[in-house]
């Protein structure tokens, strides 16, 4: 400012030609230029400096506290139906335990309660799309729940747990917490694109769904083609005995990543060719292509299970593993009636195919014996069913 202040009253006490003024002008310009440019450099170096990229890094269970547990209870935050309460206490009690039996539950991991190697792979999967950072600064919000700790540390540069933006917009999250907005901050960073989409920025999508982990069970006269996206999409697939296709499957418009559809009025024998296609929120088309063979000979052979076991077992819920030779679907009868009675059995069920198998019995009365069974059933529909086994739950 002094150097424009001197440079301008010199130009005012001066008689100047038209030419010197443009040239004065223009010195301006550029002085102002160079300006901005450094300080968006300082702001840039400042923001990469101050900012440290967290994720989940150890096992937690029930009673753990600190800064890992603060970064786990944003996390689930961000979707009430797993974390309504929406509580960042950096404490693990009951309603962390509560939530990440529910993240469980919808990523088909075992219900454990804790957070194991399994838990936390996907929840690092979460952070890549939502991630979570350290911001140095004054930490002056820090909550009630460690209130003589915070007066000891008053007036010392603490790191704070910034949430990102996107549980700005997760359902009840400013309704439930507004405090917790003072608690955790937002973080002073770049949009992740993900992020950004969901907030509507100025800047539009304009990239397309990744197709990835194509699979293709093939069957006689049917086949299931299944495929994950980097984003939430629709589901379609353009398939044929050549690549002009001719047949397609029916759109299914639930947005999702973890995609699976059914081909139908196949001839055994023959080659097909087909084309996935997922289009996301912003109309952008993902495709990819491929073929598949179909059986030459009706399968009529149901899988075969074997390695039945139960574990987790407590007083009100256990698991039960099992392998079949082929990729089936996974179903539990159980009941506390023997022999067990189908009908009115409890179950538990998944139509994924795999050959690998786990499920959760939940709802059970403790200190009691339950008959189970198993049922598993291939692409081409054939059943295979377990004798019935037994397991006591704890007290």
């Amino acid at each position: 400012l002094a150097i424009l202040s001197s440079t301008i009253a010199s130009a005012q006490t001066a008689t100047t030609t038209a030419s010197q003024l443009q040239e004065l002008i223009n010195k301006l310009q550029a002085q102002i230029k160079t300006l901005q440019d450094q300080m968006a450099q300082i702001t840039s170096q400042r923001q990469q400096v101050a900012q440290t990229v967290v994720e989940i890094a150890t096992t937690l269970k029930e009673g753990d506290k600190g800064e890992n547990v603060k970064i786990l209870q944003a996390l689930l935050a961000a979707d009430s139906n797993i974390y309504p309460e929406g509580l960042i206490t950096g404490f693990y009690g009951p309603l962390t335990t509560k939530a990440i039996k529910k993240f469980q539950k919808k990523h088909d991991l075992k219900m454990v309660g804790f957070v194991g190697p399994l838990t936390r792979a996907k929840l690092k999967e979460l952070l890549k799309e939502n991630p979570l950072v350290i911001e140095e600064g004054d930490n002056e919000n820090e909550g009630d729940n460690d209130k003589k700790n915070h007066e000891d540390k008053k007036g010392e540069k603490q790191n704070k747990l910034c949430i990102p933006p996107g549980h700005l917009i997760a359902p009840g999250w400013l309704r439930k917490n507004g405090g917790a907005i003072q608690i955790i901050p937002i973080c002073s960073r770049i949009l992740p694109p993900g992020i950004a989409k969901k907030l509507a920025t100025s800047t539009p999508d304009a990239i397309a769904p990744i197709i990835s982990s194509i699979n293709v069970v093939a069957g006689t006269t049917s086949s299931i083609v299944s495929w994950t996206t980097d984003e939430a999409a629709d589901s379609q697939i353009y398939y044929g005995t050549s690549t002009v296709y001719g047949l397609n499957t029916v759109l299914d418009s639930s947005s999702t990543t973890s995609h699976s559809q059914s081909l139908t009025n196949l001839n055994a024998s023959a080659t097909y060719y087909y084309q996935i296609r997922s289009r996301d929120a912003a109309n952008n088309l993902g495709t990819a292509q491929g073929s598949f063979q179909t059986l030459a000979i009706a399968d009529t052979t149901a899988p075969m299970i074997s390695n039945v076991s139960t574990t987790n077992i407590a007083s009100s819920t256990a698991t039960v593993n099992w392998t079949t030779d082929e990729p089936a679907t996974s179903k539990v009868y159980y009941s506390t009636s023997t022999p067990i009675n189908f009908g009115t059995a409890l179950t538990v069920s998944t139509s994924s195919l795999t050959t690998s198998h786990s499920l959760n019995l939940s709802d059970l009365t403790a200190s009691s014996t339950y008959q189970f069974a198993i049922e598993s059933k291939d692409a081409s529909n054939n059943a295979a069913t377990s004798t019935q086994q037994s397991l006591i739950t704890l007290p």
